[in-house]
């Protein structure tokens, strides 16, 4: 287990995961994890310039991250990356595989902390585990942050609910998770077929339904909170996604469901069990 240097912040009473979706989609995608005094982003997609608008209207600066958590090596979700981690002097976690592009994208080398599939890290009360994800990227993952008391998670880019994937999202009260496509309107959509066949593939991304039925058995395991993300601008619609969840919750009325966008935040907040 990774530990965070000693005396960056003292530990404080422990709080909810509040979970944010800073922006979501093929053109970019950032997480914002707090919990107390703790700041996390998950991915940098866009550029540094919309990716510190965004962390503001959370009322976040930059210098306020306590670490930066990557899944992969694609450009929609490290673009930001070489400009940003210049600004801000917090580590940055990914596997050898993604810290290998980072370094060739200009992220100075001793600045990435390599945490392996299956690893973790712990920075002050919270617990980071890293998951391995079936995607066409090298050593893709998705994260799990822990304390005590709450649990929250992030996974996208998932061609298929392994179960290593379900481990990492089961038992958090906030999740936030792919749904990238209705497979019917990708079928007959422009798109051409070796792209079809590769969103469609096991190392893809993860449809409506797929997504829906994953929901399903994460509601049964305590989630409360969901926020869908990645959605696909040409195979899918918010309206579509949202249906698609709220069938499979209909026996969940405490289970609250909302969408990520490419360009606005959106938020969820998982409060303690009294």
């Amino acid at each position: 287990m990774i530990s965070e240097p000693a005396g960056r912040k003292t530990d404080a009473p422990l709080f909810p995961f509040l979970l944010t979706s800073l922006y979501s989609g093929s053109s970019g995608n950032a997480w914002l994890v707090r919990c107390g005094p703790r700041s996390f982003l998950v991915d940098a997609g866009k550029s540094a310039r919309t990716l510190t608008r965004a962390l503001a209207f959370c009322g976040v600066e930059p210098e306020d991250l306590d670490a930066v958590f990557v899944t992969h090596d694609h450009g929609d979700h490290i673009s930001a990356l070489p400009v940003f981690s210049a600004r801000v002097p917090c580590p940055i976690y990914a596997t050898e595989e993604t810290a290998s592009t980072l370094t060739a994208c200009g992220v100075f080398r001793d600045r990435i902390g390599i945490l392996p599939a299956g690893g973790s890290a712990r920075v002050g009360e919270v617990t980071v585990r890293s998951f391995p994800t079936p995607h066409d990227a090298p050593g893709s993952v998705c994260y799990r942050f822990e304390t005590d008391e709450d649990a929250c998670a992030v996974a996208t880019d998932v061609g298929r609910v392994t179960d290593e994937v379900f481990a990492c999202l089961c038992g958090c009260r906030t999740v936030g998770v792919e749904a990238n496509h209705d497979e019917e309107r990708l079928r007959s959509g422009p798109y051409p077929y070796p792209l079809k066949r590769r969103i469609l593939s096991d190392e893809g991304h993860l449809s409506n339904a797929a997504c829906a039925a994953l929901l399903r058995r994460l509601a049964e395991n305590g989630a409360e909170e969901v926020i869908l993300a990645h959605l696909s601008r040409e195979n899918n619609t918010p309206a579509l996604a949202l249906a698609a969840a709220r069938e499979a919750l209909s026996g969940f009325p405490h289970v609250s469901v909302r969408a990520a966008a490419p360009a606005a935040v959106v938020e969820a907040e998982v409060l303690c069990r009294r």
